[in-house]
C-alpha cells in the first residue's frame, strides 16, 4: 500500500482540511527531462530533471449529513482554490516530501462541482485538482 489508508487532507497555514468519503485518482511521477542535441555531430543527452505529481480528488458531497451538510463542507473548501497547499494523500501518513526532505507543495488549479445519479437520486461530487509546484520524491513514502 502505497502513503496509507485514510481518506485525503490537506493544510493551508495552520488550518488542516480533511477530505473524507473522497476518492484519489493519482498522476505519480511525471518525469521533466532535457534535451540537448549538438549542432556539429547531432549527438544528444538526454538529462532527467525530476517528477512532478499531480492528484484529483473526488469528494463524495452527498455522503457528508447533519451538521456537516455537503454545502457546508463545499463553503469549507472551495475558498482554497488558487492556493498552494501541503497535501496529504491519507490522513494517516506524511506529506509528500519535496526537495531536501521537506513537504513538497501543491497548487490547487482547479474545482469542479459536479453529480452522477444513482437509483434517479443525483448525488453531488467536488472534484480537486493538486499540482506539484516543484520535484517530489515519493520514494521514502512507499511502505
Amino acid at each position: 500500500m502505497i502513503f496509507g489508508s485514510g481518506s485525503a487532507k490537506f493544510t493551508y497555514s495552520g488550518s488542516t482540511v480533511l477530505l473524507e468519503y473522497s476518492n484519489l485518482r493519482p498522476n505519480w511521477c511525471q518525469r521533466s527531462y532535457t534535451d540537448n542535441e549538438s549542432i556539429y555531430d547531432h549527438y544528444k543527452t538526454i538529462v532527467f530533471e525530476g517528477d512532478y505529481n499531480d492528484f484529483w480528488v473526488d469528494v463524495n458531497l452527498h455522503q457528508y449529513v447533519g451538521p456537516s451538510s455537503p454545502s457546508i463542507k463545499f463553503d469549507e473548501i472551495y475558498p482554497y482554490l488558487f492556493q498552494y497547499v501541503v497535501f496529504y494523500p491519507h490522513s494517516d501518513s506524511a506529506a509528500i516530501s519535496g526537495s531536501g526532505n521537506t513537504p513538497a507543495i501543491f497548487f490547487i488549479d482547479d474545482m469542479k462541482h459536479s453529480y452522477y445519479t444513482e437509483d434517479y437520486v443525483a448525488k453531488d461530487m467536488l472534484s480537486i485538482h493538486f499540482k506539484s509546484i516543484s520535484y517530489t520524491n515519493i520514494s521514502g513514502s512507499l511502505i
